[in-house]
């Protein structure tokens, strides 16, 4: 008996669950599998399952490297902070579109002093005030979680020899050690630089 799951976004959790029961499993490249099921005269899903049988079966099919929770979670550890980072943009940008017509000013300052800026603009505009103090709350709150973010990432880096060394070359910061590091995870399981493709998640 063999398993053969398809590459997708509950592929992580269904292998290592499956593999922790202690079943043989082969993890199956999603478009190698596509291809193979489109030749299907009478496409249906239990044909689908058949023929994805068929494939681990006979081991027609490229084999997907499914990631460890590990580098699941470090990914996503990027993810959520380059969402906080948009979320913060398009704040700053909203309330400068909000006081611009008002002629108010807030420059190209980030930071604190944007926050000072703006309350500085204020003065004297309690209705502009109640518009923009909700939103100017909410930028400086998700200002502290990305800099909290930022720490925990560079923590992860300082722990992490291979990020480190990836860091000593030129513009490589952070960010793009971690999550180059989450992604290739392991990179003796390439033995050709084509297969760097086939990575689940």
């Amino acid at each position: 008996m063999r398993v053969g799951p398809e590459t997708g976004f509950l592929t992580p959790w269904l292998y290592h669950s499956l593999k922790a029961a202690g079943l043989p499993l082969s993890c199956l490249e999603a478009r190698r599998a596509r291809a193979a099921t489109t030749l299907q005269r009478n496409k249906t899903d239990a044909n689908d399952a058949e023929t994805r049988a068929q494939l681990a079966r006979t081991g027609w099919h490229w084999e997907a490297r499914v990631k460890r929770f590990g580098a699941h979670a470090v990914r996503h550890f990027v993810g959520a902070h380059a969402q906080l980072k948009g979320v913060s943009v398009d704040l700053s940008n909203h309330l400068r579109s909000i006081l611009r017509p008002f002629g108010l000013m807030a420059g190209k300052g980030a930071g604190h002093r944007f926050a000072i800026r703006v309350q500085e603009l204020l003065e004297g505009w309690p209705s502009l005030s109640a518009i923009i103090d909700p939103l100017l709350a909410a930028w400086q709150v998700v200002r502290a979680q990305i800099a909290m973010l930022d720490g925990r990432l560079v923590s992860i880096t300082k722990g992490d020899p291979t990020c480190r060394l990836l860091m000593t070359c030129p513009g490589v910061g952070v960010i793009v050690a971690t999550n180059f590091v989450a992604s290739i995870e392991s990179p003796e399981h390439f033995r050709h630089s084509a297969r760097s493709a086939l990575i689940s998640g």
